[in-house]
């Protein structure tokens, strides 16, 4: 018998250190939240002195640590829509893409694949197109979802050639961001003679 009662012994005992470990991690992640909502308290009490993007920020890193994905997208979405000029809309709308879709393994988007960073202007320019325009209509939001859905793969291929990220940059995304450009100037100059009739 005592052989078999020291068999069990490590068992049982790796077992307790198991629940223990369990015990301090949910005690942590109380303590945790407990101080993420202290610092949201103190973030809306500045935001109440002073509307800054960084605290918005924050408190969308804070809401996406706490699962708070419709709590986070709020704060991204307020930072989009109002700093624009802003070196922290980038970050914004890095992380609200996260955010509504989720990244797989390589890189997600064509654009950043072929320009090598999602900071490029292009990459960004392509973005705010997006958001700007297609976001705003049921066909648009179809076409994202599609090409959310195919370019993952195309992306992965994309990244690890030379020659297909300049030939990627040359015959599909120039064009497309000349036609941009086109429509950013023309509908500049329809606004532009608008004013000019007031």
């Amino acid at each position: 018998m005592s052989r078999r009662w020291g068999s069990n012994c490590p068992k049982l005992s790796r077992q307790a250190a198991s629940h223990k470990s369990l015990a301090l991690a949910v005690v942590a992640k109380q303590q945790e939240k407990g101080n993420a909502r202290e610092a949201l308290a103190l973030l809306d009490k500045a935001l109440g002195i002073f509307d800054y993007p960084g605290a918005h920020f924050a408190k969308a890193n804070i809401f996406d640590a706490l699962k708070q994905k419709e709590d986070a997208l709020r704060e991204l979405n307020y930072i989009i829509e109002r700093f624009q000029d802003d070196e922290v809309y980038i970050l914004a709308r890095q992380m609200r893409d996260e955010i509504e879709n989720p990244p797989k393994k390589g890189m997600c988007f064509v654009a950043t694949a072929a320009y090598g960073s999602p900071m490029a202007a292009e990459v960004i320019a392509l973005s705010r197109f997006r958001d700007n325009f297609l976001l705003k209509s049921a066909l648009g939001r179809s076409l994202v979802k599609a090409y959310y859905h195919i370019s993952p793969p195309l992306a992965a291929v994309i990244a690890r050639s030379h020659l297909l990220r300049a030939a990627t940059r040359t015959l599909v995304l120039r064009p497309v961001l000349q036609v941009l450009v086109t429509m950013g100037s023309q509908a500049t100059k329809v606004h532009n003679e608008g004013d000019s009739k007031k």
